[in-house]
């Protein structure tokens, strides 16, 4: 009898332990080409956020942690909004983000750069282009097929950051008009026409594309000149503001820009298409999406399912060499949302810092 009580004990502490969800920091660290290194100053520190779903439950933590450290630029790689949930827990983060409160630790997160893409539930929603517009306000930088590209300097080193909206996008066959979920769902997408449409997409949108300065990103952009003639949000863009540069970037100047910058980092919520992103000149890739395969085993079992990917995830969370001869990595963060209808078993919400330094 005794031992059938030890036993439901420490099951009981086990459920406990692998439901335990506190928020978790997690840290990777790149090793940038020597030939950069003079050019690089001083290490660099992204964070990377991602699918907050709306949620409340880290806001503080996250901000904490991001007051705590010596952040250069901030990463938020989709599904930060969720259809399903009250927005408004999202724009009290945001706002929160867009704080020029000074602490004793840390500047203004004001003055850090922000660049978002956009993740299936925000398209879900039905409102990605009013979802845009308002991310415009809190001085958030949007990258989509509209505006791809943003090429900045942080702390000598000469950055081109990219950004493509969800394959979801795909779905909207005129401005504001978007086929339904339940459609989408039916069509079993994977391996058929909407994958390759959007890949062909980011392909040739960052193979063309003239990465702006910051400034010229946010004027006025002739709709003919588009990347893509659907753009589903026209004039979302064209609204920005232009965002204050963190006291460690600076914009570049446009007679550089159409020489190749010295590192290039892609937004995009999913991150299963790698073979696609082996293809792209692209130093570092930023993803979200996976949930961080939900189910985790520490040292025995990464992640048991993600979205788009199904059992056994190779991709579910981490840091990831997709190419070792050009130096090319993947990130993907497990994300930051908690949802007790769908528990995280032994996957904490984490937020990610990126440090990039010389080899």
């Amino acid at each position: 009898m005794k031992l059938w009580i030890l036993a439901g004990l420490l099951s009981l502490l086990l459920a406990v332990f692998a439901l335990y969800a506190p928020l978790t920091h997690r840290d990777y660290h790149i090793k940038l080409q020597a030939n950069l290194c003079p050019k690089l100053k001083q290490p660099i520190t992204i964070a990377l956020l991602s699918d907050l779903h709306s949620g409340r439950f880290y806001q503080d933590s996250i901000i904490q942690a991001l007051q705590e450290r010596e952040v250069d630029l901030i990463a938020l790689s989709g599904d930060m909004i969720d259809d399903e949930e009250d927005m408004q827990g999202a724009w009290e983060f945001f706002a929160k983000l867009d704080s020029s409160l000074e602490t004793k630790l840390s500047k203004p997160l004001a003055s850090i750069p922000k660049f978002y893409v956009s993740g299936n539930h925000e398209f879900w929603s039905g409102e990605i282009a009013a979802i845009k517009q308002k991310l415009a306000s809190y001085n958030i930088s949007v990258l989509d097929f509209s505006h791809p590209c943003t090429r900045l300097r942080i702390k000598g080193l000469d950055m081109a950051i990219f950004g493509v909206d969800d394959p979801y996008y795909s779905t909207y066959s005129k401005p504001n008009s978007h086929i339904d979920k339940a459609v989408w769902d039916k069509a079993k997408w994977q391996g058929g026409f909407w994958e390759q449409e959007w890949q062909e997409l980011v392909a040739s949108t960052i193979a063309a594309n003239q990465c702006p300065s910051l400034e010229s990103t946010f004027t006025k952009v002739d709709s003919s000149k588009r990347a893509c003639q659907h753009d589903p949000t026209p004039t979302a863009q064209n609204a920005m503001p232009n965002p204050t540069p963190s006291i460690n970037a600076q914009k570049v100047d446009s007679r550089e820009t159409d020489s190749r910058a010295d590192f290039s980092l892609l937004l995009s919520h999913r991150p299963e298409f790698t073979k696609l992103f082996s293809s792209l000149p692209i130093n570092l890739i930023l993803s979200g999406h996976t949930h961080g395969g939900q189910v985790r085993i520490p040292y025995l079992l990464n992640g048991l399912y993600a979205p788009n990917q199904g059992l056994f995830p190779k991709y579910a969370g981490g840091l990831y060499e997709l190419d070792s001869s050009k130096r090319q990595y993947l990130v993907i963060s497990r994300g930051l949302s908690l949802n007790y209808r769908l528990p995280r078993v032994f996957n904490p919400p984490e937020i990610v810092f990126i440090t990039l330094e010389c080899g």
